[in-house]
């Protein structure tokens, strides 16, 4: 595997994991009550490293959002491929 294509699934593993920390600490926190820090804390990382990722907190939740619609979006696909087609 080149180096660039292990830096770039690094760097998406990394953006995952974070992306859990995001997860859990707006379940607790609530989206207006958590901050970066919190999120930061709760990866085990520092706060700069978040920013390498996500522009911001709202950053953050966009791509939860997304993440959540693409999932979504995956189920609703699989549903309908199991319904029979009525015409």
């Amino acid at each position: 595997m080149a180096t660039a294509d292990r830096r770039e699934q690094d760097r998406a593993r990394r953006q995952q994991e974070l992306l859990l920390a995001v997860k859990a600490v707006f379940v607790q926190a609530g989206f207006r009550r958590a901050t970066v820090d919190a999120v930061a804390r709760r990866a085990e990382v520092g706060k700069g490293a978040i920013y390498l990722y996500f522009e911001n907190k709202e950053a953050l939740l966009a791509e939860l959002l997304l993440q959540a619609l693409g999932e979504l979006a995956a189920q609703l696909h699989a549903a309908s491929d199991s319904c029979p087609v009525r015409r």
